[in-house]
């Protein structure tokens, strides 16, 4: 007697056909391994011997210079976490036989993978602020591509599970539809059309403005005491040899916000059927996971609480731009978000 595809594991299910999602699964593993095996980045401060910094290392260095909270997001976020995701996922793969809890656990993941990006950003922080400085500089090392390639694999592969989880569910198939079941969230809206506007509008407004916007600004007599954006920051690390931390901030920081923004328009606008309204929204689920102001908004705030043991540095209106940014679009995401669930429900009854 064959096993119901809805209540075996993802393995079964698929067999030779999901090889490559193994295949993927121990990439990311290995570049992991790697990535804690050697060098991430080396700091050259003047009269002072050189500090070289592998991920383990790093957690040591920080908590001697009584950097606490960042030695903890390090050894939370980028070694302990990452193989804790491995893990969910091959228990996700082998281990669970609902398609519904698998669903549940896969989303989960997707909204913390990007938090192992912390680091990076750390990292990022510290090349641009030490570039063309005097009495301190700093230099990436091997590690941080093997690390950015572990996170980015395991993300990758998050996305593909669920794709394939969702046809396991049936969620694409089967379906009769009319063309009166196409409709534009628009439509559904009410008294909503007159904020949703509003607030998509100042989202907009505010992430052009962040560009911009500088975010921290070095102090102290003996430094260039240059400011920096995000802008900046993704040109900085160009010129500072980093070429892969600086597409991945353009990336991260500007392009897939902008995106997710335009994507949550053609949600609301958009005349699409039941099925189409999935599909958008499971691009735009996607994108949004990609997007990371948050994570860096996370890495500055420490870096402005703790890092001036490093180098001192000022907080600027880019920071509280920053905070608010995330805020609004958080709440607008929120919002179209439950006009969406208020809809299926309503159609289910």
């Amino acid at each position: 007697m064959m096993t119901s595809p809805q209540l075996s594991s993802m393995a079964t299910h698929f067999g030779k056909r999901g090889y490559f999602v193994l295949i993927l699964w121990s990439l990311s593993l290995v570049c992991n391994v790697i990535a804690l095996s050697v060098p991430f980045m080396e700091i050259h401060v003047f009269l002072k011997p050189e500090e070289v910094y592998s991920l383990p290392n790093s957690v040591r260095l920080m908590w001697q210079a009584k950097l606490y909270v960042v030695a903890g997001l390090i050894l939370g976020f980028s070694i302990i976490f990452p193989f804790v995701k491995l893990t969910l996922i091959a228990i996700i793969w082998f281990v669970i036989h609902h398609p519904i809890r698998r669903r549940r656990m896969i989303e989960i993941l997707e909204q913390l993978g990007k938090w192992s990006m912390l680091d990076i950003f750390v990292v990022c922080i510290i090349l641009v602020l030490t570039n063309d400085q005097f009495f301190i500089s700093s230099k990436i090392r091997f590690g941080v591509y093997f690390f950015l390639a572990a996170i980015f694999i395991s993300m990758f592969t998050s996305l593909i599970i669920k794709h394939m989880n969702e046809a396991i569910e049936g969620i694409d198939h089967g379906e009769l539809l009319r063309p009166s079941d196409a409709y534009s969230l628009m439509m559904k809206s009410g008294w909503r059309n007159l904020l949703i506007p509003t607030v998509w509008l100042v989202s907009a407004i505010s992430l052009g403005a962040l560009i911009a916007a500088p975010f921290i600004k070095i102090e102290g007599f003996m430094f260039n005491q240059h400011a920096f954006n995000i802008y900046t920051t993704a040109a900085t690390l160009w010129d500072a040899d980093a070429p892969v931390l600086s597409v991945f901030i353009f990336l991260v920081l500007i392009i897939w916000p902008i995106t997710s923004l335009l994507l949550l328009l053609v949600v609301w606008l958009g005349w699409f059927s039941p099925k189409g309204h999935r599909r958008v929204d499971a691009i735009l689920s996607a994108v949004a996971s990609w997007s990371m102001l948050d994570v860096f908004g996370l890495a500055l705030l420490v870096f402005l609480l703790e890092g001036k043991r490093l180098i001192y540095t000022k907080a600027q209106s880019g920071l509280f731009l920053l905070c608010g940014v995330i805020a609004i679009m958080i709440f607008t995401f929120w919002f179209v978000s439950g006009i969406r669930k208020t809809h299926k429900h309503k159609k289910q009854h």
